[in-house]
């Protein structure tokens, strides 16, 4: 993204550079910079985003099937009490999703 960026406002400055003088080219193309800069911006954060919340849900089943493998193990009512650990855990999880979402808000 900042690569991204950098190229945008290097180009820009470059043609505004050229059009010393005229304020109204010179603001026109200070909007139309702007504008492209808000673009990258704002695709890089839908990624950014959209990773996020992935890595929540893997973490979150990664969570789950640990919980579930840690009850599991305990003798008698482990097998009782695993589903309901896992099930925790994927609530926990979905959670952490609610909060991305709400974040990216």
């Amino acid at each position: 993204m900042e690569m991204e960026v950098a190229a945008v406002e290097k180009k820009y400055d470059r043609e505004i550079a050229a059009a010393q003088g005229n304020a109204y080219q010179t603001k026109m193309l200070e909007k139309k910079k702007q504008q492209e800069v808000k673009k990258i911006k704002d695709e890089a954060n839908r990624k950014m985003y959209a990773m996020e919340v992935m890595q929540a849900i893997a973490q979150t089943a990664t969570a789950a099937i640990n919980a579930y493998s840690s009850a599991a193990a305990i003798p008698l009512v482990g097998y009782i009490i695993a589903p309901i650990a896992a099930a925790m855990a994927v609530a926990a999880g979905m959670v952490q999703v609610a909060a991305i979402k709400k974040q990216q808000q």
